[in-house]
């Protein structure tokens, strides 16, 4: 390339990535080359970019690089930047200055803020004297007596104390609800103004004002009404610039109740005349009761005995328009000898409102009937109790709460929504059938050790709901436990165990650290892949038994791997046995057989099981005579080394044929050897290795490179001296 001189060029093109630079090296008087490439590698410092575009891409901005930026010192953007994937960051992100950034604009929002378990927000200059602090699956905190506030300072909600929540609004506090239930005392130091009503939670749930603290005043409008009793059956009706009106509500009917005054005393006022009333009054007087009989209700007046003990008065109608009355008093005894009877069907009232009776004497088998045609029975079961007739109901507060005895041996009881049942103990001793929810507030138990169950064989729950912690209890002495570790499983105690099937099948732990999982004859894992996941540490499988082998398999029971153990003293083959004194293994550690020739040529069939393995051939006054396994096409790679450990007498010699040796002559060995300095020679063709008075030292290894019906086999002969091995088509 020729040189260019600057003054030449009339127009600047832009520089490839591949342009080079050269650079003179002033103290080497040598020159370089330095490409674009290379010297963007590494961005020196005090680089400058000038272009003041702004550049919303990725391709077209003033800095580009294909592999990321990294930044060892502190980045100073001077303008607006985009980022178009997620921003990791290993440290935090603060301001430049205190009130000096901000997250999002009004018309840029970000969608959603994550923060970690109990992650804190801090609000406010320097101190952040106002925190939000997170609590896990709780909800979140905020500090001191500090405010939530709404429109402005005046409306909020506030931890005014450690055990009160304040709730503050300027006019007033709206809570909008179906129901709003409050469990502990209101103290309204204002009025109360109340849209619809108040009522108890239950009959006879609730009072207003208290024996000690009374309210001032009640008032009422036009045609308001107190009600009394749970039957709502004395009624005080306010009639407007009148007074009030008192009466008795029965099946739909007004009753008048009138309240007379006599000499200060109050009479009983029974509707209609009564035409004769045998009167017995008694007194503690010294002529005993006096008896009152006959007396007429003919005129206006009151009638006592001689003790003045009782007063007979009445009320005519010239006296009460609107119906003749006669009000009998007594504060002695009135004996009936008949039946005291009403004038007509409905016609009269025992007691009223005001005036209840004491107490009611009713005979042995005594019978109270209710009804105009008596369809209701109450019947006294002498020494045993009360019996109500047919399927009649006991109802409370409306039709819909009862006590019936649906048939001869059921009895029920129905209520809307809810039964309480309030005692220390119940005691049920049949069968419960319950179709709804069952609440426990605190616990249910057998009434004796192993006295009860849950469920049958036929009739089984669905699910077992328990809360964190909990703890299922086994045993009589609740000697195994499945204890609930949250957000983690579940805990068994001690050294128990987890059985399948029976006691054979086991998952347990009988030492800290330990997990022993047990199983008679096979356990299976099903998965892809097995991983141990010991991080930081060696990880070791071991068999438990010193004196047995660990194989591995394949599904059809063929043994691929083996970890020996030298004590086993099981032979795979006769006149082969492991040797007791060394360690067989697996890895680093092989599997180590002897063997002795017994009879001449005795012969020794090893199998794929033997891969890996070391023999030690101990040289005897006979022949010794190994056969490799047949090794299928796919089994590649049998290896087995023989190692002459004492010498063989003169003329016995060893031999190792392959599995067609003599039958097919397909196999192939490939010897190499090396004998005092000979180098390895090709004796294709050939299936025998033969050694003559091999002497002791002597190795040999064979590996199959090929199998199939034409194996090859590589034998690497090692001698330190003799009679060099030979090759032959079948054992001599």
């Amino acid at each position: 390339m020729a040189d260019v001189k600057f003054s030449e060029l009339d127009i600047l093109s832009a520089a490839d990535s591949g342009d080079i630079f050269a650079v003179v090296d002033t103290s080497a008087s040598t020159s370089k080359k330095l490409s674009i490439d290379n010297l963007f590698g590494t961005v020196p410092v005090d680089v400058r970019v000038t272009d003041a575009t702004d550049s919303s891409s990725t391709t077209t901005g003033s800095i580009r690089t294909a592999g990321g930026i990294g930044i060892v010192k502190a980045l100073q953007v001077g303008t607006t930047s985009t980022l178009t994937g997620v921003v990791t960051i290993a440290a935090g992100l603060a301001p430049d200055a205190s009130d000096g950034a901000y997250l999002g604009t009004s018309s840029l929002e970000f969608s959603d803020l994550f923060l970690a378990d109990e992650a804190v927000i801090s609000l406010g200059d320097g101190g952040a004297d106002v925190t939000l602090t997170h609590v896990p699956d709780v909800g979140v905190t905020l500090n001191s007596t500090n405010k939530i506030m709404f429109n402005d300072a005046s409306q909020f909600i506030q931890g005014v104390s450690a055990t009160v929540l304040g709730l503050g609004a300027t006019d007033e506090i709206d809570l909008t609800a179906t129901a709003i239930d409050i469990n502990g005392t209101v103290n309204a130091s204002g009025l109360v103004t109340v849209q619809t009503g108040i009522v108890a939670d239950a009959q006879d749930g609730a009072y207003l004002g208290t024996s000690s603290l009374q309210f001032s005043d009640l008032f009422l409008a036009d045609g308001g009404t107190i009600t009394m009793g749970d039957d709502a059956e004395v009624i005080i009706t306010h009639v407007a610039d009148s007074g009030i009106t008192l009466s008795h509500e029965t099946t739909g009917d007004n009753l008048p109740v009138i309240l007379t005054l006599e000499s200060s005393e109050a009479a009983v006022v029974v509707d209609e005349v009564i035409g004769q009333v045998d009167f017995k009054p008694t007194v503690g007087s010294a002529d005993g009761a006096a008896v009152c009989a006959g007396i007429a209700a003919v005129a206006e007046g009151t009638f006592s005995d001689t003790n003045n003990a009782a007063k007979l008065s009445f009320k005519t109608a010239a006296s009460e328009a609107a119906a003749e009355k006669m009000a009998l008093s007594s504060t002695g005894i009135l004996t009936v000898t008949g039946s005291v009877v009403p004038s007509a069907d409905d016609g009269a009232a025992l007691g009223s409102a005001s005036l209840n009776w004491s107490d009611l004497f009713i005979a042995d088998a005594g019978v109270i009937n209710l009804g105009d045609d008596q369809d209701v029975t109450l019947t006294h079961v002498a020494d045993t109790g009360l019996l109500l007739n047919s399927t009649r109901q006991l109802q409370f507060n409306d039709a819909s709460q009862y006590i019936s005895g649906t048939s001869a041996t059921v009895l029920s009881i129905v209520a809307t929504d809810e039964i309480d049942l309030t005692a220390t103990a119940m005691d049920i001793n049949g069968t419960v059938d319950m179709s709804g929810l069952v609440t426990i507030q605190t616990g249910m138990v057998p009434d004796a050790s192993d006295g009860a169950y849950l469920g049958t064989t036929a009739l089984q729950f669905s699910d077992i709901f328990l809360a964190d912690a909990a703890v299922i209890n086994l045993g009589d002495d609740q000697d195994v436990t499945l204890t609930h570790v949250a957000d983690t499983g579940v805990l068994l105690n001690s050294d128990n165990v987890i059985q399948f099937r029976d006691s054979g099948l086991t998952i347990g732990s009988s030492a800290d650290g330990t997990l022993d999982v047990v199983a008679d004859t096979i356990l299976d894992l099903d998965a892809a892949t097995v991983t141990l996941t010991k991080a930081g540490a060696n990880q070791v499988v071991k068999h438990a038994t010193d004196a047995y082998d660990l194989a591995f398999q394949q599904a059809d029971g063929d043994t691929v791997a083996t970890i020996h153990d030298g004590a086993t003293s099981a032979t795979l083959v006769t006149n082969l046995e492991l040797v007791a004194a060394a360690k067989g293994g697996f890895g680093y550690k092989r599997p180590v057989y002897k063997s002795t020739s017994g009879t001449a040529d005795e012969t020794v069939a090893l199998t794929m099981a033997h891969s890996g393995a070391l023999i030690q051939v101990i040289g005897s006054g006979y022949d010794m005579d190994y056969t490799l396994p047949a090794v299928a096409s796919g089994d590649e790679g049998f290896h087995i080394t023989f190692v002459i450990s004492t010498v063989f007498s003169s003329g016995k010699n060893l031999e190792i044929a392959t599995n067609g040796a003599a039958a097919d002559n397909n196999d192939n060995i490939f010897m190499y050897m090396n004998t005092a300095g000979t180098s390895g020679v090709d004796v294709s063709g050939d299936t025998v290795i033969t050694t003559t008075a091999v002497p002791a030292g002597t190795m040999i290894r064979m590996t199959c490179i090929i199998g199939g019906t034409a194996e090859q086999w590589v034998a690497e002969v090692f001698q330190p001296s003799g009679t060099a091995a030979t090759t032959g088509t079948a054992p001599a």
